[in-house]
C-alpha cells in the first residue's frame, strides 16, 4: 500500500506538471510519448508481438508518431493510413504466416494505445485545454482512487461487477468510483472557471468515470486473454504503465468529441 499511494503521489506530481508547463518543450507530449512507448512495448510482450523485432519496434514507434500527431490534427490521418500501409508491404515482403497474427497484433496496438491516447494532447490544444485535461485526468485518478478504497474498505457483502474479467472488481467499488469523478468534475470546473454549468459537469463526471471503468475492463480482458496478472512491474505497487493508462483510452477520446460538440 505504501508503494501504492508514493507511486501514485509522484505519477500525479509529473502529470501536474507535464500539462502546465510548455516550454522550452511541449512537456505533456514528451510524457506521453514515454508512457506510450512502455505502454506499448508492454502490450507487445503481453501478446508476443516482441517475438518479432522489427514489428516490435515498428510499433512502438508508429505508436508514439500517433500520439504526437495530435497537435497536427489533420495530418492525423494520413500518418495512420502510412503506417498500415507500410505494415501490409511488409507482411506481403518479408512476412512469414506466424507473421501475420503478430501483425494483427501490432495494429491493435498501435490503435488501442497510440491512437486513442492521442487524445489527451487533443484535449490539451482546444480552449482551456490545460482546464479540461486536468477535469478528465483527475476524474479518473479519483474514480480509481475512490473505487479502490470503497472496495477494500466495504464490509457488507460484495457484488463483483464482471466476475468473469476481473474478480477483484465490485459493484460497490464501481459506484465509489463514479461519486469520486462526479467530486473531482464539479471540483475542477469551479475552481478552474470552465465553461460548464456544475450540474453538467457533475453528469460529465458520471461519464468520464463510467468511461474509464469500462476502459479498465478492457484491458483486464486483454490481461486475461494472455493470462497475466500486471502490464509489467515498472510502477512499484502498480503493475504496468499500461494499468495506469487503460482508463484514459476512452476517457479522452470520447470526452474530446463532446467538447468540440457541445462545449468548445
Amino acid at each position: 500500500m505504501f508503494k501504492r499511494i508514493i507511486t501514485g503521489l509522484v505519477l500525479f506530481a509529473v502529470f501536474l506538471l507535464a500539462v502546465i508547463f510548455d516550454s522550452p518543450v511541449n512537456w505533456l507530449a514528451f510524457f506521453m510519448v514515454l508512457a506510450c512507448s512502455i505502454s506499448t512495448l508492454e502490450f507487445y510482450s503481453a501478446t508476443k508481438v516482441t517475438k518479432n523485432p522489427f514489428l516490435t519496434i515498428f510499433g512502438v514507434v508508429a505508436s508514439c508518431i500517433i500520439v504526437v500527431s495530435a497537435l497536427l490534427p489533420e495530418s492525423q490521418p494520413y500518418v495512420l493510413i502510412g503506417f498500415l500501409v507500410l505494415s501490409l508491404l511488409w507482411l506481403v515482403i518479408k512476412g512469414t504466416t506466424e507473421d501475420t497474427g503478430l501483425w494483427q497484433w501490432t495494429l491493435a496496438g498501435i490503435i488501442y494505445l497510440g491512437f486513442m491516447l492521442s487524445y489527451v494532447l487533443a484535449v490539451r490544444e482546444l480552449d482551456n485545454g490545460i482546464g479540461w485535461v486536468f477535469f478528465i485526468g483527475f476524474a479518473t485518478f479519483a474514480n480509481d482512487v475512490f473505487a479502490f478504497f470503497v472496495g477494500s474498505l466495504w464490509r457488507g457483502k460484495k457484488h463483483l461487477l464482471a466476475p468473469k474479467i476481473s474478480p477483484s472488481k465490485s459493484i460497490e467499488g464501481a459506484i465509489g468510483g463514479l461519486v469520486g469523478a462526479m467530486i473531482l468534475t464539479v471540483t475542477v470546473a469551479w475552481l478552474g472557471g470552465l465553461p460548464i454549468s456544475l450540474f453538467w459537469a457533475a453528469l460529465f463526471g458520471l461519464l468520464i468515470g463510467a468511461l474509464a471503468i469500462v476502459g479498465d475492463l478492457v484491458e483486464s480482458r486483454f490481461k486475461r486473454y494472455t493470462q497475466i496478472k500486471d502490464a509489467s512491474d515498472a510502477l512499484p505497487g502498480h503493475g504496468g504503465v499500461m494499468d495506469r493508462m487503460d482508463s484514459w483510452i476512452l476517457a479522452f477520446p470520447v470526452s474530446y468529441f463532446i467538447l468540440i460538440l457541445f462545449v468548445v
